[in-house]
């Protein structure tokens, strides 16, 4: 399992074995998901690449054709087994694989990093995503795995700012934007201008407190005064459905108000690209310490064109450049919400701009082969730092 220091120090690691170890990975959906698939699936271009996640309804089938082979533990419902049993399924594979580097892919997944270093002496990587990390519980319980790792990776800089909180050195901390989901969709003959007869808000996110909708529908009374022709799509499972609809109720906005589940991705695009605004209000909720760590659905957005509205909060402030590619307002205020959402409904030229300049980041800058390779080079100079 050695390597050659010499080689690691000039930069020729032709090929390594990654091991990435995950409790979020396809086929279920979701920012960490799909960011945790980039990573594999990119440095399977080039590195040998095993991931060691948990069973799930119709994992065979999405393996079939991917670059990396998939290990998959078991799938039981009580979390703590679920864990223990990845810790130890990483363990052998560890010594099964002989990975040049573990990639831990959430902080619940460190232990086995930890055994994995400890025994075979591979040096682990985490992934640091945001609502994981901002848990004082788990930090409390993971600190120790978090605090060895040889490099930690984050998406923005308030997740940056909250591991190095727990204790790692700044050193050891890259941050990595990441890009959007679908990155076949934002070029210029694929974005068109809105033509209906309605003005549409979208909302794309898990019905969690966080999310901040219950704030965007509490603005939209105003907001549909100064915009009489007003739409507000929200898509996203979660257990504040019934409580936003009845406070879209309650407020008289029930007829604007539209509730979705997961639709496809052919569906999702044209929810995008039909929309005018996309917006979510994130906030830091202390009852259940949910936090937005980045923002991918702002990137999405943004790659159709789309101006986008998000609270200043998190890691919001990464995902949306304020007054560049959309606007931050404060999450808590009904009335600067409502004012920022009529502001980019009215104002054609202004909606277009950040529009225009949105796509352009998200399409440039936030593409996934940069990602890639920033990646890479982390898991180099962790190899480097080990040997």
């Amino acid at each position: 399992m050695s390597l050659e220091l010499d080689d690691v120090r000039e930069g020729r690691l032709a090929s390594m074995r990654i091991l990435l170890t995950t409790t979020e990975f396809p086929p279920s959906r979701g920012g960490v998901q799909h960011i945790l698939w980039r990573i594999a699936a990119g440095i399977a271009q080039e590195h040998a690449v095993r991931v060691v996640t948990p069973n799930q309804a119709q994992a065979s089938e999405w393996g079939v054709g991917q670059r990396f082979r998939t290990v998959r533990t078991c799938a039981c419902q009580w979390r703590p087994l679920l864990l223990v049993a990845l810790w130890l399924r990483t363990v052998w594979e560890t010594f099964r694989f002989r990975p040049t580097v573990i990639v831990c892919g959430h902080v619940t997944t460190v232990p086995g990093g930890v055994l994995g270093r400890m025994i075979f002496r591979v040096p682990y990587v985490i992934y640091a995503h945001g609502s994981e990390i901002h848990s004082a519980k788990l930090r409390r319980f993971f600190g120790f795995g978090l605090r060895r790792a040889v490099r930690v990776v984050t998406g923005s800089r308030f997740s940056a700012e909250t591991v190095e909180a727990t204790g790692v050195p700044r050193s050891r901390i890259t941050i990595i934007h990441p890009g959007p989901v679908h990155d076949d969709v934002g070029k210029s003959d694929d974005v068109g201008q809105v033509t209906g007869r309605f003005k549409t808000l979208l909302s794309v996110a898990r019905l969690s407190r966080h999310k901040g909708h219950d704030n965007i529908i509490s603005a939209l009374p105003e907001i549909r005064r100064q915009v009489p022709n007003l739409r507000y799509n929200i898509i996203g499972e979660g257990e504040l459905r019934d409580e936003l609809s009845g406070l879209a109720a309650s407020l008289g906005v029930s007829d604007i108000v539209t509730f979705a589940d997961e639709v496809s991705d052919d569906k999702l695009n044209s929810h995008y690209r039909e929309c005018d605004v996309f917006i979510l209000a994130n906030r830091f909720d202390a009852e259940s310490g949910g936090v937005e760590g980045y923002g991918i659905a702002f990137i999405e957005a943004n790659l159709r064109g789309k101006p986008v509205i998000g609270g200043r909060s998190g890691g919001v402030e990464d995902a949306v450049i304020d007054g560049v590619t959309g606007l931050l307002v404060d999450p808590l205020s009904v009335e600067e919400i409502a004012e920022a959402a009529v502001r980019l409904l009215t104002d054609r030229e202004l909606a277009h701009r950040l529009g225009e300049q949105g796509r352009r980041r998200a399409a440039e800058e936030l593409s996934w082969p940069r990602y890639i390779a920033a990646f890479e080079r982390v898991l180099t100079d962790a190899v480097a730092e080990a040997s």
